[in-house]
């Protein structure tokens, strides 16, 4: 295995892992706005 090739792995590897971080910050994301808005849901019904 020459520099290059391990060059390229190296950086398809760090591309990888970039998408997976995105898609987990993604789902994070919409899972903290889905208990935000059944949060401030539930904080209104008790008002009314």
């Amino acid at each position: 295995m020459d520099k290059n090739n391990l060059k390229l792995a190296l950086i398809e590897t760090i591309i990888i892992l970039n998408i997976r971080i995105i898609i987990v910050q993604d789902l994070y994301g919409k899972i903290n706005l889905l208990s935000t808005l059944l949060y401030l849901s539930s904080t209104t019904a008790d008002y009314s």
